[in-house]
């Protein structure tokens, strides 16, 4: 996730001793470079209605693989507000690629030019990691300024120069510019891109922006657009990521992806190469020795690169692209996306596994085929492994990987090979999850009766990387954190709104990398009079009800329909029904089998020895529904809600005030018991299970128990209700 940041910025790589200076690292001061085409700001504050945003000018020039960008900005200081915000300038740049040169630093008030340049205010430099947190070292600096003299109603204007020299492409060259719409409201906005007759470039500004051929002038081409764009046209919020991205140019000089894949690649097979001696070949050994399968070495070889390599974007000195070597990533134990899958890379090439490097995009991967070929439309590497004819796509940066789940492919749609003579893009062809990533294992006991609260025990397992999170929350939350997520996971899962938990556990299976929230609940009964018939639903999975794609519009009924995936789930249920399950049925869909759009849905339920068991299995596969097949996946959206189970209790079932004295108070212990349990498990000034367990025994006819638990919220939280 760090190759678009790192392009725009031209950021992230190796370390740098110490001490080393780099060329950069000092703010210069200069006139504009004579390519600029200076704006005139004199026109633009003329009358009363001037915009807040009175220029905003970005000009660059690809030349020689360095890439220069100008930028001018201007700005209406209209209230204390704006004042506030823009009286600190910050202006970013990397050292180990370029220079920053400040051009101009001017206030405009009235007809005068106050130039603070001139005065000799001159910025101050700070080294500032803005993504510690996140780990991500890129080695930028800072140049910051608390601009002297600022007023209510000046313009600020400030103008400067940074250059990019990268050192993974040579002579080739690539730039990229947002390129904002109306309502956007500006006195003067355009973004221009020149480079020189004889270099071939290439340009695209996408989606729905129409360009003018580039001007030949002065020996360059100029390429230009005016800004703001017509505003931009509204959009499905469920249509596919390449209608939704925004307005974007890009510029560079890459003819193919195959020509992009063979500029790269050499950065990579120096990094992958390792010998005898390497620690990494001794790894790959002991790996080999552990078992001659090699789709297990593969799980081995990943599980050893997730946990035994923490990640660090270290973007110093190239390393934006440049990875570091294998050896390095495996002594020091840290690495990003690249250094991983060099390291998993070499791993696997030693033990006789075929393997290469790729570049993805972790969000909006279906966009890739429609861009034009540069570093910039990637901010990801993993690797591709080829065993006994299958792809593997291994993730380094992710978690929790084992042999059950090694097959599955993330959801990026497209990968390029880093390969000797380069490569073309690749399809990373989605397949459903070998196992569930989510697992809902439900037991209730009814037994009391149709009338009466249901315990639960729920234990909702998560594999992969959802269990790596649970791994974290196994070690690090505190009972009180348990207990505020069981009131809200758990009782969101279990449908059970107003449930009182009396037990919340965690707890991480190593050997398998799944994660298990275990709660332990009294939820009110299930069943309920519908139509005149007692009944409870069986909700096992998604019911089709959400499914309702919007394509009323003229411009969307072309649109498709985005889909999530790959994912699988998994319900598991099984509940003790009252009197031994006598009289009980299920009506409506017992078992289906059912898909709409890309989810797939097999659930079944039937009572056996006097429980309900109920299972139902859920696929999401990653896709697009076209816009011609939205009626008919709308349809079988509403045929599968229509397809409902219900557990129907016996017309002559046993209400509470039926059962003898005794007989009643047997069957509400161990409810009891529960409520005691969860009015100790709560918080101090939750009073929830205390009432439940007021109401429960009013509804069972323990009133005196029941008034010691109403005096009780009284004295605590007085109320017209508990009085």
């Amino acid at each position: 996730m760090t190759l678009l940041r790192a392009a725009l910025l031209a950021s992230v790589g190796l370390a740098v001793f110490p001490g080393a200076a780099l060329a950069g690292e000092a703010v210069l001061y200069a006139p504009a470079p004579g390519w600029v085409e200076q704006a005139d700001i004199a026109p633009l504050l003329r009358g009363s209605d001037i915009p807040a945003t009175v220029i905003s000018d970005v000009q660059s020039r690809l030349e020689r693989g360095v890439v220069a960008t100008y930028v001018d900005t201007a700005t209406l200081l209209e209230n204390p507000q704006a004042l506030m915000d823009q009286g600190t300038l910050s202006l970013y740049w990397l050292p180990d690629k370029g220079d920053l040169t400040v051009h101009r630093l001017d206030i405009v008030r009235g007809g005068e030019v106050i130039d603070l340049l001139a005065q000799g205010v001159t910025f101050d430099v700070i080294r500032r990691e803005l993504g510690l947190e996140q780990r991500l070292l890129d080695g930028s600096r800072t140049a910051t300024l608390a601009v002297p003299g600022l007023r209510q109603g000046d313009v600020l204007r400030v103008a400067y120069t940074t250059t990019t020299d990268d050192q993974a492409l040579g002579d080739e060259v690539q730039e990229a510019h947002f390129l904002p719409a109306q309502p956007w409201e500006v006195g003067l906005a355009r973004v221009i891109v020149s480079w020189p007759e004889g270099e071939e470039m290439f340009w695209a500004a996408e989606p729905r922006v129409d360009l003018a051929q580039p001007e030949a002038r002065d020996g360059y081409q100029w390429l230009r657009v005016s800004l703001p764009l017509a505003e931009r046209p509204p959009m499905p919020g469920d249509a596919p990521s390449r209608y939704l991205r925004p307005e974007l140019l890009r510029v560079g000089s890459f003819a193919s992806w195959e020509e992009l894949s063979a500029q790269m690649v050499p950065h990579y097979t120096a990094a992958i190469t390792v010998d005898d001696a390497s620690p990494v070949a001794a790894q790959a050994a002991a790996i080999m020795a552990r078992t001659d399968d090699e789709k297990e070495r593969a799980a081995l070889a990943l599980q050893l690169v997730q946990d035994e390599v923490s990640y660090l974007l270290n973007g110093l000195d190239g390393g934006n692209y440049l990875p570091q070597s294998a050896d390095q990533t495996w002594i020091a134990r840290y690495g990003d996306c690249k250094a991983k899958s060099v390291l998993l890379t070499a791993l696997l090439r030693r033990m006789g596994i075929d393997a290469e490097p790729v570049l993805v995009t972790s969000q909006g991967g279906d966009a890739v085929p429609e861009l034009l070929p540069l570093p910039l439309a990637f901010d990801h590497v993993i690797v591709r492994a080829v065993i006994d004819g299958q792809d593997y796509w291994l993730d380094g940066t992710s978690a929790a990987a084992r042999l059950a789940n090694l097959a599955d492919v993330p959801p990026f749609r497209w990968a390029l090979p880093l390969r000797e003579g380069g490569s073309g893009l690749i399809a990373m062809t989605p397949r459903d999850p070998a196992v569930p990533q989510m697992v809902a294992v439900l037991s209730a006991d009814h037994s009391a009766g149709v009338d009466l609260p249901v315990l639960m025990e729920m234990d909702l397992s998560y594999a992969g990387p959802a269990g790596a999170q649970i791994r974290q929350m196994a070690d690090a939350a505190t009972p009180e954190q348990l207990r505020d997520m069981a009131q809200g996971m758990a009782r969101s899962s279990a449908g059970a709104g107003n449930a009182a938990i009396y037990d919340v556990s965690v707890t991480y299976d190593e050997t398998n990398a799944v994660g298990t929230l275990h709660v332990g609940m009294i939820s009110p009964a299930a069943f309920e009079w519908q139509d005149g018939r007692l009944e409870a639903e069986i909700r096992q999975s998604v019911d089709g009800s959400g499914f309702n794609p919007d394509r009323s519009r003229p411009a969307w009924r072309d649109i498709p329909v985005a889909t999530p995936g790959p994912a699988r789930q998994r319900t598991e249920m099984r509940m003790i029904l009252p009197d031994g399950g006598e009289g009980f049925t299920i009506s409506g869909a017992a078992t289906t089998s059912a898909t709409f759009g890309n989810v797939q849905i097999d659930r079944a339920a039937q009572i056996v020895n006097g429980e309900l068991v109920a299972t139902a299995d859920t696929f999401y596969r990653l896709g697009e529904i076209a816009a011609a097949d939205i009626p008919a996946a709308r349809r079988d959206a509403r045929r599968l809600q229509s397809a409902r189970a219900e557990l129907q209790a016996p017309a002559d079932v046993t209400w509470r005030w039926e059962l003898t004295p005794a007989e009643r108070r047997r069957r509400a212990a161990p409810v009891l018991a529960a409520y005691e349990r969860a009015i100790a498990f709560a918080a101090t000034d939750d009073l929830g299970p205390l009432s439940a367990r007021a109401m429960f025994q009013e509804n069972v006819y323990q009133f005196a128990d029941a008034l010691e638990d109403y005096d009780r919220i009284a004295r605590e939280s007085p109320s017209a209700w508990v009085h």
